[in-house]
Parts: C-alpha cells; structure tokens; sequence
C-alpha cells in the first residue's frame, strides 16, 4: 500500500521526509548546527566542513568549522549521504520537492566534493553510477561536430565556449545538423565538419521525465544547478555540471535539437573525464591501443596520445611515433586564451628595442662587434642586434609593486639570515605579442624568473618539488633555531632560460611565423655539429606543426638543448631566427647584462612546513612555495660578493690565478652549481654585513656603479681579515 503524499510547502515536505526516516536524530542536529551558523550570518558547505557568508560567491569568505564543531559536522556530513541512500523510497512516498531534484541528482548538495562519498550509496536509487568500459569504438555512433573555425584542431579547448550549454561540452548531432549549422551562420564563409565518433551508451536523461532533455529545460536546470551551488550560470556551473555527471559515469546529454535539423536528436558530449577513464569522443579514423586506454588524461579533450580526439593525419604518425601530439594542460600558450576581460583591461601594452650599437657600414663587418652579444656567442645575421626589439602586455592587474627594503630595513624586520638559489632573468606576468616586429602565431605567457613572486596570490618561486623540498627543509630548520630567513633569487647567465618553457615557446612561436624563411631541409643536432644525432624525431622537422607540442612535453634540460641547437651558425645561415635575439627578449630589462649571481633584485620570506602547492601555476615547474607578506626588492642588483662575502670569499681565492694581487671577481659555472645544490649556502645578517651594504647603496647613489663595485670588494677583503678564517 502507497504510503501518504504530503502535499504542503516544500520546507515541510522535508521536513516530514526526514521524521520518516530512520536517521531522523542525525537530521535534527544538522538542522541545530544550521540554525546556528545563520544566526552569524553564515551558512554551511561542503557538507558542513566549511561555512560561508550568506551571499558570497566562491569559497573567498569560507571558514573550517570542524574545530569549532565537530558534531555539527559529521551531522553535516551524513545527512546528505543519508539523503541519497533513502532517495528511492522517499521518491516513492512523493517526499522530495520538485525543486530538490537537482541537488539529489548532483551530488546531493554538494557531498561529492568530499571525494564521492553519494556515489555508492545511490546504487539502486534512481540513478546508476555503473560506469561502462570502453572498447573505444565498438558500440559507438557516428556523430557530427561544426566548428566555425577553418583550421583543423585535435582536441576542443572549454576556453573557446560561448554559452553555459556549451561549455558542458562539445555539441554533436547529425550530419544534417552540421550542415544546417553551418549554413545558419551568419556571415560564415567556411568552417569545417568533423565525422567523430561518440560513446552514447550511458546517456544523462532529465531525471524529471526521464526522457531526452528540450532545449529551454536543460537550460533552466542548468541556471538552477548554478543557484543551488552559488555558481557562475557561464563558467562554474558546467564545469561543476560535466565532472560531476562523468564521474558518475554519464557519457553524453542528449536534447531534441529545436533549431538544426529540428526534432533530430544532438548530444553534448562529456569529454571532461575523469583521470585514468576513458574517452568518449574520438576521430572517426583514429586507432586506438586497447592497453593505454588508462593513460592519466591531459587536457579536457581527454588529450592523450590514445585516449582523445584526435585528427586522421595525427592518428596514422601515431602508429609510427611516440613523438606527443598534444599540448600538456599546463603550458603557457593556452592561459592567454584564458585571459579575462578584467585581466585585458588591465594589462598595459609595452615595447622595447635593445640599445645595441648599430652595425658598421661597408667593409669590416665580418668582425663588427655590433654583431656579437652576450646572448650568443654567434654572429648575428638576418636582423642585427641593434634593431631586436619586443613588444607585448604588462599584467599590472595581476601583480604589486615589491616593497622596497634595505639591508638595514631587513634587519630591523627581524631577519636574520639570507639564502640564495639560482633563477633565470626571464621577465614574468607579460604576454609576448611580437619578437623583432614579427606578429607570433600565439601569444606567449612570460611566468618569471625573479619576477615570478611579483604576482597578487602570494607565490614566493617555483622549482622541482625535489630541490624545493631540501631548501625548505633548510630554512625551516632556521625558523626553528629561532631565525627568520629570507630568500634571494641569483642571476644565470643569459642561457639561463633556455630551459623554461616560455622562452622555448617564443622560438617556437617564431619559427612558425618565419616559416616562408627557413630552409626546410635545415636539421637540428646534438652537440651542434659534432655529431650526426637528430633532436627531433625521425619524421619531425622544424617546420612540423607538431613542433610546439613536442617542446611543451620535454623536459627542461631537454627544451634547453633544443635551444642551443639552434644557436649556431648553420642554423643562423638556414634562416632560423636568432636565439640571441629570443634569449634577449625573454630577459627582464632590469637584469639584462648583470654578473653571474647578482641578487637583490626581489627577495621574500618564505613559509615554511611544508606548504607546496602543486598544480599549473608555473609550466616549467611543478611545484611553488608561498611566500609570507609581500615580495620585496633591495632595488638595484648587487654583487654576490656582497651579498654572500663569506660564501664568496673562500670561491674567490681558489679561482684567483697563483700571483695575482686582484681577486678574481667574477662568479663561475662551478659557483653556480654550488649554489644550485647546496640548500645550505647563507650569509648571516649580522652588523658588519648591515653596514657594508649601506655604505654600498651610498656609494652606488653619489658616486655610480664602477665605484660602488671597488667599495663592495674592499669591504669583502676588510671581512675576510676581520673573520680571522682565511
């Protein structure tokens, strides 16, 4: 016999939903604890583990209440959960709102994001979470995709979307639908159709009739998913939408297409998977190895080399290479694409040119020093020196000023001892629009170098969670000896970049836009032209448009020996662009022709414990360090004998040839090195050190660099007797 149907207001309909159940008491205490945190004006989320104000988008307000209220948590928690285990029967009863269909279908408000717990309970609800197992084609339909866009793509980029709906995910439907699209729209004068195809086998229905979805329903449900998760109706929304629904499982949403080929039915593919599953989109030409379909996904698209959409031609090179075809998520051309209007707004259009001298005219220029720079020991051809130049935007939205801070100030901060670690000079928070005049085929984004913790979300550096990890261990352990540490990124030569991503992405970008110019025969090697050895694969020239793809998945040591293939004179000779010119342009003007291991261009605190952020905030690295406060300067770079006398000293003397009465200044590769590897290398902020600095920053004032420079040596040599340990 059909249980009462309760026909009041839907806060009542709950409320007897829940004194039905036989967790009522787990139900009553997360009423209490709700009732609470609204009489402070906040409200709970992510299951009551935290709590937001009422009104707030995000998570900027949230607070942990697990401390506060461990019982009102765990009440928090297991009411949703419990809330889908009886989902069933209080469907039954008619005890679930019409409007609480889509929380209990998402997640049930939200529970899944505390690592999908309303996953296994919900079996035998109205919804399977079985997730089937793909064969990668067999079973699955012929579908169509238009895209507006002339040029042939691999993989669909969210980034590109225009509407809520769309940025749940790529629109397919029947070929007359394609063409029906690209018919109805206007002003179009080409476009392309892709025969794909799709997996349909787990379709996500509206679980209101159970049926495909009409157009206006699937989007009001979406705007309601968005006001039920205080989300974004454009971007947030789908994106919560699309995992929430792959990772129960769901393939597709299919809708009655009501404009292109009317009543036929479209779906919208949710390519947005999670890791280690399948895919569910693919070229309808492509070939697939039945074992790597768990390879870990790299983009949305599902973007590994067997497990996404993928083009004909780069399906059959797939068969006889392992070179990558798809660019990783974390690189630094897509994040331009990302930009938002605020963030253009704010960005500030900047050029520069290199101030090298000008070439001499007539005879003699096979030695003219205007074609040698320190960016390559080449001589320059093609474009001289003199006429590099770079051009771009200025993120100032997304960084501060570093604050200003003398040795004395450092002191008076509490600081008690400085480390250095090797950075390269590469400018940060710019995009690169131009090189030498030349319009890139991409924008590039500039991440930094020393610039890198000018950034507004308190990032101190990146490196190799590895190296990071025996630093941090280092100035942790001075913390808790009861000092203060603060750190000091020290310049690389003007190589130093060639390792970054960004830097190898700007010779990328410029070789494709110089293409018409470069001998497509001309074929990088290793080791220049000692050896015979290709860089790049068999089948891969310079030309390939596979090239900025098959960069972006090297390793930096790698991307830095591509580099300095290039930066030789066969390839100056075949028209390669300059790299001396790429090395310059990446460099940030303030530390273009500064001595090996200058510092106090930025400096920062760093937090210690542990607290690495791993993710794509870097794409040369994968981990960063917070940094404290604000990123601060010592204004002008100063030298590592200076900053690090007694590191310096004992370098100095072994370097200085057998007598000479000068020491030898300069820093050399080994000291690098040193300095690279050793966490341990520090200068004490004692007095001694205090004051030489400040006579150093009055020096430099009155009586220039060249004078500063001889000061700083003296009080080094003055140092070095007075330590009595040399």
């Amino acid at each position: 016999m059909a249980g009462p149907t309760y026909q009041q207001d839907p806060n009542e309909m709950r409320y007897w939903r829940e004194q039905a159940s036989p967790f009522r008491f787990i139900y009553d205490a997360a009423r209490a604890r709700d009732a609470e945190l609204s009489a402070s004006g906040r409200r709970p989320i992510f299951g009551g583990l935290l709590s937001k104000e009422e009104g707030s988008r995000g998570v900027s307000t949230s607070e942990f209440e697990v401390d506060n209220n461990l019982g009102g948590f765990l009440a928090g928690l297991l009411a949703p959960a419990l809330k889908a285990f009886d989902s069933a029967y209080s469907a039954s009863q008619g005890l679930i709102p019409e409007q609480d269909l889509i929380p209990e279908v998402m997640g049930t408000a939200g529970l899944a994001t505390l690592g999908g717990a309303t996953s296994n309970l919900r079996k035998g609800g109205g919804l399977d979470p079985a997730t089937p197992t793909s064969n990668f084609g067999e079973d699955w339909s012929d579908v169509n995709h238009w895209s507006q866009s002339n040029d042939y793509f691999d993989d669909f980029d969210f980034n590109k979307m225009k509407t809520g709906t769309s940025n749940l995910g790529p629109h397919v439907g029947t070929a007359a639908a394609a063409e029906a699209r690209k018919l109805g729209v206007e002003g179009q004068t080409g476009g392309l159709t892709y025969p794909l195809k799709g997996d349909l086998r787990k379709p996500f229905n509206n679980p209101k009739t159970g049926r495909i979805w009409e157009e206006a329903d699937l989007e009001e449900f979406l705007s309601n998913v968005a006001d039920e998760n205080n989300l974004d109706r454009s971007l947030e929304a789908p994106q919560f939408m699309r995992q929430r629904l792959a990772a129960e499982g769901y393939t597709n949403i299919p809708y009655k297409n009501g404009v292109e080929d009317i009543d036929s039915t479209s779906n919208i593919m949710l390519i947005d998977r999670p890791n280690k599953s399948d895919a569910v989109l693919r070229n309808d030409d492509a070939r697939f190895d039945n074992s790597n379909r768990s390879l870990r996904n790299l983009s949305f698209a599902n973007k590994s080399g067997t497990a996404g959409l993928l083009s004909t031609a780069a399906a059959d090179e797939l068969r006889s290479s392992n070179v990558p075809r798809q660019m990783p998520s974390n690189n630094v051309l897509d994040p331009v694409d990302r930009l938002t209007p605020e963030q253009l707004a704010g960005a500030v259009p900047f050029e520069r040119v290199s101030g090298f001298a000008e070439p001499r005219v007539g005879g003699g220029r096979a030695k003219d020093p205007a074609l040698f720079t320190p960016f390559s020991s080449k001589k320059q051809s093609g474009v001289a020196p003199s006429d590099w130049s770079v051009s771009g935007r200025r993120l100032s939205s997304e960084t501060e000023a570093p604050q200003l801070k003398s040795a004395e100030g450092l002191q008076d901060a509490g600081f008690t001892d400085m480390f250095g670690f090797v950075a390269d000079s590469t400018m940060g928070d710019t995009v690169f629009d131009r090189i030498n005049g030349v319009e890139l085929p991409r924008s590039v984004m500039q991440q930094g170098g020393h610039e890198f913790g000018d950034n507004i979300d308190g990032r101190g550096f990146a490196s190799d969670d590895v190296a990071l990890g025996t630093k941090e261990k280092v100035w942790r352990k001075t913390v808790e000896e009861g000092g203060r540490p603060v750190v000091t990124p020290m310049t690389m030569g003007t190589a130093g970049g060639d390792f970054s991503m960004h830097e190898t992405m700007n010779l990328a970008q410029l070789i494709a836009a110089m293409a018409d110019n470069i001998d497509p025969n001309f074929v990088p090697l290793r080791g220049a032209a000692k050896n015979n050895e290709r860089f790049l694969p068999e089948g891969m020239g310079l030309l390939s448009p596979e090239l900025p793809a098959y960069l972006s998945n090297l390793k930096g040591g790698d991307r830095a020996a591509f580099v300095k293939s290039l930066d030789t004179a066969p390839a100056l000779n075949a028209g390669v662009p300059s790299v001396g010119a790429v090395r310059w342009a990446s460099t940030a003007p303030e530390l273009a022709g500064q001595p090996l291991l200058s510092s106090g261009f930025r400096a920062f605190e760093p937090e210690t414990g542990g607290f690495f952020n791993y993710g794509d905030t870097h794409a040369s690295y994968n981990a960063t360090i917070p940094r404290v406060g604000e990123n601060m300067t010592m204004g002008e770079t100063r030298p590592w004998y200076l900053q690090f006398p007694d590191e310096a000293y004992p370098k100095m003397v072994a370097s200085t040839p057998k007598g000479s009465n000068m020491l030898k200044t300069e820093a050399l590769p080994k000291d690098i090195r040193g300095f690279q590897m050793n966490p341990n290398m520090s200068q004490k902020i004692d007095n001694q050190w205090v004051d030489a600095q400040m006579t150093y920053d009055e020096i430099l004032k009155n009586q220039g660099k060249e004078a500063a420079d001889m000061y700083a040596l003296d009080a080094l040599v003055n140092r070095a007797q007075m330590s009595g340990n040399y």
